[in-house]
């Protein structure tokens, strides 16, 4: 069943391999120029900012700002496109062409044929994505790497871009499971994937821990690379303030002599800044691997009763 597996799939499990390792060949190449060439500029501005600096710092941004943003996009289509390219046709084409009842006459059992089918995919999928993931973690935060800050970089490094894999791939076998039509199940996979993460991104990921916050009135402290979420005012007992009465400040405020946050205070209002910290990133990490997993799981629960009453 391994073989057949193989020999059913190899071109598109070749051209993941290819594909997925020339890539994160390629941006551990181009992330390693970068840096050497961050070094030039780091060295021209390192006294007073002058026209060699603006010339260095020009010159860098113009070489690799547009690879840096392909990069980019294709990490983040490459879990929805996975899901939409293997995972929508891995067994809506068996259903389509009817080699699905073939297999089933020569002994082989649904679930055993699913599992051999998903099995095979997903582990040249999870190790692809695996490399392209430590690939992006290594190069973010670095001088002159690919990604400035980890939280602005989230989806496209570490656990949660093999998670996304994972879950395309699922999606997309549970549509094609259900449906039973390549072209439908591609199209549902592609909606259904990117209103999920979607929803997860908005609603789900801001609010996974309570932010913490910061008195903007206050010395602003170092919080290194922390993912920040807005400000909150509230009042000097800590209670929100409504939204019409901070405006109304605002709005009155006029030419201040002094700073905005004592002129807020003054008049009872404290403006917070929320953040998470930087050491919360690889928490959040994990979270939401750990709910795309879940997802997954109920997913591949799902294609496998569709086929059992197919």
């Amino acid at each position: 069943m391994a073989w057949l597996t193989w020999r059913q799939h190899r071109v598109e499990l070749l051209t993941v391999l290819g594909l997925g390792l020339g890539l994160a060949a390629l941006m551990t190449v181009v992330s390693i120029e970068a840096q050497s060439s961050s070094g030039a500029v780091r060295q021209s501005c390192a006294g007073a900012p002058g026209p060699q600096c603006l010339t260095e710092s020009i010159n860098f941004s113009s070489q690799f700002t547009t690879i840096f943003e392909v990069f980019q996009g294709l990490l983040l289509a490459l879990p929805g496109l996975a899901g939409i390219f293997i995972g929508a046709p891995l067994l809506a084409r068996e259903f389509e062409q009817g080699t699905a009842r073939l297999v089933w006459t020569q002994g082989i059992t649904r679930l055993r044929w699913f599992a051999m089918k998903l099995g095979v995919i997903l582990f040249v999928a999870v190790a692809v994505a695996s490399v392209l993931g430590v690939v992006g973690s290594l190069m973010t935060g670095t001088p002159g790497g690919m990604f400035d800050s980890r939280w602005s970089s989230f989806d496209l490094q570490g656990l949660v871009l093999v998670a996304y894999v994972i879950f395309g791939i699922a999606l997309g076998a549970a549509a094609g499971a259900i449906i039973r039509r390549t072209v439908p199940a591609m199209a549902v996979t592609l909606v259904a994937f990117i209103a999920i993460r979607v929803a997860v991104y908005n609603w789900v990921r801001p609010n996974l821990l309570p932010p913490l916050s910061w008195d903007t009135s206050k010395l602003t402290p170092n919080l290194g690379d922390s993912w920040y979420l807005g400000q909150r005012a509230v009042d000097l007992s800590g209670h929100p303030v409504s939204y019409q009465y901070y405006q109304q400040l605002l709005a009155n405020a006029g030419v201040l002599q002094g700073s905005l946050a004592d002129y807020m205070r003054a008049h009872g209002v404290v403006v917070l800044q929320l953040y998470q910290p930087e050491g919360r990133f690889w928490l959040f990490q994990s979270m939401e691997a750990a709910l795309f997993l879940i997802l997954a799981v109920a997913l591949i629960g799902l294609a496998a009763w569709a086929i059992r009453r197919a």
